[in-house]
């Protein structure tokens, strides 16, 4: 029995107000008696998804999560958990390092002969 704040946040400026809704419809749902971490709250809405690739990421960095706001995407924040849940993402996002938006991208080629 944790009271464990589960918060939803997102730019109402920028957000889809149907993807806020379907989100905060989806944590209404869940129906536990304690939430422990963020995965668990993962876990729960990723039931719902049907889809071969997961749209739910995890992020630490405060920069990420300010970034995928700024793109329109929903966050959920726990309480005492340094992860952020990220949706919806597509797959390119689990291929970017997080550090891609802040260092100079250089092309190198190497080659071996």
């Amino acid at each position: 029995y944790t009271e464990t704040s589960v918060s939803l946040g997102y730019i109402k400026s920028i957000a889809k107000k149907e993807l806020v809704e379907e989100v905060d419809k989806l944590l209404k749902k869940i129906d536990i008696d304690g939430v422990i971490s963020s995965g668990s709250v993962r876990n729960l809405i990723e039931k719902e998804n049907n889809g071969l690739f997961p749209d739910i990421m995890s992020v630490e960095k405060p920069y990420t999560v300010v970034k995928y706001l700024l793109q329109g995407n929903v966050v959920i924040l726990l309480d005492n958990d340094p992860f952020v849940l990220v949706l919806p993402v597509v797959l390119n996002d689990f291929f970017k390092a997080e550090d891609d938006d802040y260092n100079k991208n250089k092309n190198v080629m190497i080659s071996f002969s």
